[in-house]
């Protein structure tokens, strides 16, 4: 789990101030210990290399699998997925039928739910296999967090970006003799 994985992870825990909510673990016994599971359950999920991290409803934590991520980017989106699954379970218990028309919605924009399957690694398709999607609420909701991984990963990005920018435009402008050469530049008033 490298150095850049764990402060934009970490970033992102800090500013939605889930400290508390989160676990992070580096094997199946941590793994049962943080989430409760057996051990021999606990191992299946290691075992499982797509398995990056999971929402428990039961203590409502997020587990994060440090192993198991690429980069930064795959962390944070892994983070996103799983939070997004804590937030559609408040709703799905304050508010059933709202959670129900949510599913609906995301069905409808999506094609319907063959398509919001298909879309889906095969493995939410397969009877008996632990990310089994039993029904449209599933797929929906699976649907749903796939988008939020996109959309969480463009937000960070995007915000570093324009921190990186905001430094170069500071520094450079300290050491040029013509502070508008940049503009000037990017209007291509100069080359």
């Amino acid at each position: 789990f490298n150095l850049i994985s764990y402060e934009i992870l970490n970033s992102a825990i800090d500013a939605l101030g889930m400290r508390d909510d989160v676990v992070f673990v580096n094997n199946a016994q941590e793994l049962s210990q943080a989430s409760g599971m057996s051990l021999s359950a606990a191992e299946d999920v290691i075992s499982r290399q797509g398995a990056k991290g999971f929402f428990d409803e039961k203590n409502g934590k997020i587990a994060i699998i440090k192993s198991h991520f690429a980069s930064g980017a795959d962390a944070l989106q892994s983070f996103a997925h799983e939070y997004g699954h804590k937030i559609m379970a408040k709703i799905r218990a304050n508010d059933l039928n709202g959670y129900k028309r949510m599913c609906s919605d995301v069905l409808d924009l999506i094609g319907g739910e063959a398509v919001a399957r298909a879309s889906l690694p095969a493995s939410y398709s397969q009877v008996g296999h632990a990310n089994y999607a039993k029904d449209s609420l599933d797929v929906a909701e699976e649907s749903l967090m796939r988008v939020l991984e996109q959309v969480a990963l463009k937000r960070v990005l995007d915000a570093r970006k324009k921190s990186v920018w905001a430094r170069f435009k500071g520094g450079y402008y300290k050491r040029t003799p013509r502070p508008d050469c940049i503009e000037r530049i990017a209007k291509g008033k100069i080359f």
